[in-house]
């Protein structure tokens, strides 16, 4: 087992930056429901930080909602980055920035974080979503899209009946994500949505998460014999692959309105004080 460093994360996105939008279709329906819901929120002053922007299927709803307030676009790869700041408007109120979403530090600064199918690669996504939490000003807005654990069952359950190592990324569980979210502030949305992917058979799906970058795992490869009884069982089964995410939003909670004095209509009032 090798260790699973942001260099390596970054590298596999980088080498997908030109082949990923054409694939990603769990990305953009989580995007749609989550940018559906955000354009009816308002948001404090201050900028926008998203993290792992990627090509900018995200970013391109934050500015189109919100084009004057500043939006800062970050990722771990610099090959996404550069295809980010390609597929959107020029801008000054526009920034792209390589970033580590683990190290996002956490001091009240931000209006809005946003994130789509990112916080899942960072070494520990719970303690990241707490950071996140605490970079925000008060009354900021978490935006917020993850694949969660109950993704690729078959793929799995197949790992287990035929004895051989499940090499997936592990993913977050959903009711963890949320737990960590009720605990202050306010869950205006939470929900955790199931797409069955139009996929034909293991082998196109392998090359879909080649295609997406998202191969990176500190799990050794599958000898190439356990690969191919992999695909044939997989095949065999003939069960749909499916994508779990939760997506939500979430706000801090506001500082409360100072308490105006009441006035008092009697001129005798001022004899008290």
């Amino acid at each position: 087992m090798s260790a699973l460093t942001p260099a390596k994360i970054g590298q596999q996105f980088g080498a997908a930056a030109r082949t990923y939008e054409s694939v990603a279709i769990a990305q953009k329906v989580a995007v749609d429901r989550l940018s559906t819901a955000f354009r009816a929120i308002d948001l404090p002053a201050g900028p926008i930080l998203e993290i792992g922007c990627g090509t900018g299927l995200l970013s391109r709803k934050l500015h189109q909602t919100w084009p004057d307030r500043p939006l800062i676009c970050s990722d771990i790869s610099p090959a996404m980055l550069a295809a980010c700041e390609q597929n959107l408007p020029r801008s000054p109120q526009l920034q792209f920035q390589v970033l580590d979403g683990a190290t996002v530090w956490p001091e009240p600064t931000y209006a809005a974080i946003a994130s789509s199918f990112a916080l899942q690669w960072l070494p520990d996504p719970l303690a990241s979503l707490q950071r996140w939490q605490a970079a925000l000003v008060p009354g900021g807005w978490l935006l917020l899209a993850v694949p969660t654990a109950g993704s690729f069952q078959v793929w799995r359950q197949l790992c287990e009946q035929l004895q051989i190592p499940f090499t997936g990324h592990p993913l977050p569980e959903a009711d963890e994500l949320q737990s960590v979210l009720l605990r202050s502030g306010q869950l205006l949305k939470g929900t955790c949505d199931r797409l069955t992917l139009p996929i034909a058979n293991a082998r196109s799906f392998f090359r879909q998460l080649k295609d997406l970058g998202a191969t990176a795992t500190a799990a050794d490869p599958l000898r190439p014999q356990q690969f191919r009884r992999l695909l044939q069982a997989w095949d065999q089964r003939s069960q749909p692959i499916e994508q779990e995410f939760w997506w939500g939003l979430w706000q801090k909670t506001p500082v409360p309105a100072a308490i105006a004095p009441v006035s008092c209509p009697d001129s005798r009032c001022s004899l008290l004080t």
